[in-house]
């Protein structure tokens, strides 16, 4: 790509075994531009320029049955504990070794749900599928430049919920706890791999223990149930990186710029580490002004943010959906920031005289994303 980066649209090329790939730019150590490798799609997707503002980040992870943070206790609303039978490693058939883990209750029919934002890179509906039976891949990018997809197998016959090219948030609802394939039992066939190969399929990248993969992400637990849903979605969006980080934090620079970096609709494969270099990297995204000078421990002004944000708005967003009605969004907005629909004029935000929170900037953020989709009707794909 030639000049900033911080256009809507990037440059997509093919790559091998039909797959696709970004031709992105990402910042050097001086906060420059330079080429970097392209972004895999598991090699089983056509390229477009649209397939790429749906590819969001993935930050925060949970677990896809049982509770988001521990699969041993049971989801709300459900009575069930999962239980690991068996995971990665351990013989499967012949000479092939077990590539995830099974989780199962004793029963099928529960929620499968996404263990990360990603994109559904496979949503196999019928046939044996080499044991996996029916199944959903997703595909995953990682704020540190590492592209991982999950795997969910034996979903239930006539269940899952996803289509190819779809962008999921994490607990988004995948299909049934089945046994299609080669299953003997209902359970659910959970795999994470990593993408050494940016070319590969996702069958041909390598296996990693799932369940310490999500353990090692899991999302702190830092609001109030009230407002959980939008920090949760902050937090599997990847706006946040500071665990520290409370909704109550005055927002401070480094806080805000990553929020940026992340909800803009540029192809970089990875984020900058070091602050200023963020800064500098949005800059030349045309996220923030040429001249900005803010330091990363500075408080952000409502100013700011109402600038920023119209900078964001001009060049797109590239966020998962939010988590919750758009009725209830619209009341949380009114009740903390005073507005129903602060983006919209974002210049009522800079007569605010407190400081601006956490909470404040991740509903700001929230407000770009798309709504939350609309129940769908029951039908032979959809759970019921």
């Amino acid at each position: 790509m030639k000049g900033r980066i911080g256009l809507r649209h990037a440059i997509w090329a093919s790559v091998a075994l039909a797959g696709a790939a970004v031709l992105g730019s990402a910042p050097d150590a001086r906060g420059q531009i330079a080429p970097v490798p392209p972004l895999p799609t598991g090699g089983v997707m056509h390229a477009s320029a649209e397939l790429a503002d749906r590819w969001c980040w993935s930050g925060a992870w949970r677990y896809p049955v049982g509770n988001a943070r521990d699969f041993q206790l049971a989801a709300a609303g459900s009575s069930a504990r999962y239980r690991l039978s068996r995971n990665i490693g351990g013989p499967d058939l012949g000479t092939r070794t077990h590539q995830g883990a099974d989780l199962s209750c004793g029963h099928g029919g529960d929620l499968v749900r996404a263990a990360a934002t990603g994109l559904v890179v496979a949503a196999a509906r019928r046939g044996y599928n080499n044991g996996y039976g029916r199944y959903v891949v997703l595909g995953h990018r990682l704020c540190d430049g590492q592209v991982a997809y999950s795997v969910y197998a034996h979903l239930a016959a006539g269940t899952i919920r996803v289509r190819p090219g779809q962008s999921v948030l994490a607990g988004g609802v995948l299909g049934r706890v089945g046994r299609t394939g080669r299953a003997t039992s209902p359970h659910l066939h959970f795999e994470v791999r990593l993408a050494d190969d940016p070319s590969a399929p996702w069958q041909n990248t390598r296996v990693v223990d799932p369940l310490s993969f999500v353990a090692d992400r899991l999302p702190a637990a830092a609001c109030a149930d009230s407002l959980a849903p939008w920090w949760d979605w902050a937090a599997y969006a990847g706006l946040l990186a500071d665990s520290l980080v409370t909704p109550a934090s005055v927002l401070r620079h480094a806080e805000w710029w990553r929020m940026l970096a992340v909800a803009g609709a540029h192809q970089w494969t990875l984020l900058p580490e070091a602050d200023l270099t963020l800064r500098d990297s949005l800059i030349a995204a045309g996220l923030l002004p040429e001249r900005s000078r803010a330091t990363p421990g500075e408080t952000v002004s409502w100013e700011e943010l109402a600038r920023d944000l119209r900078r964001l708005e001009m060049i797109g967003a590239a966020l998962p959906a939010r988590p919750a009605p758009d009725r209830q969004f619209r009341s949380v907005c009114r009740e903390i920031l005073g507005q129903a629909s602060p983006d919209r004029d974002p210049s009522d935000l800079a007569r605010r005289e407190a400081p601006p929170h956490a909470l404040d900037a991740v509903l700001l953020i929230a407000d770009l994303a798309p709504a939350a989709p609309a129940p769908r009707a029951r039908g032979r794909d959809a759970a019921p």
